[in-house]
C-alpha cells in the first residue's frame, strides 16, 4: 500500500506514512521513511502497478491506492 501511494498516486512520505501506518507519527522527521526507499529498491515501480492488476474487475473506479492494496493482498 505504501509503495503504490508513493509511486502510483505520488502521495508526498509524510502523507503515506499517515495513511498507512499503525500507529502515529510522533518524531519530527515524518517526511522521511528509509523503509519506503528499501521497499522501492527491493521491488521496483512495477510492483504496484502488478498489485494494481491484480484486484477484482469490479474495482475498477477505485482509487489506485485502494486498487494496490486489494491486488497486494491477494498475491501469494
Amino acid at each position: 500500500m505504501a509503495l503504490a501511494l508513493k509511486l502510483l498516486v505520488c502521495e508526498p512520505v509524510r502523507e503515506v506514512r499517515r495513511r498507512v501506518c499503525a500507529w502515529p507519527v510522533t518524531h519530527a522527521r515524518t517526511s522521511v521513511w528509509p523503509a519506503l526507499r528499501r521497499w522501492r529498491r527491493a521491488f521496483g515501480d512495477g510492483f504496484a502497478q502488478v498489485a494494481m492488476g491484480r484486484a477484482p474487475p469490479h474495482l475498477e473506479r477505485c482509487e489506485r491506492g485502494a486498487l494496490a492494496f486489494v491486488g497486494g493482498a491477494s498475491m501469494p
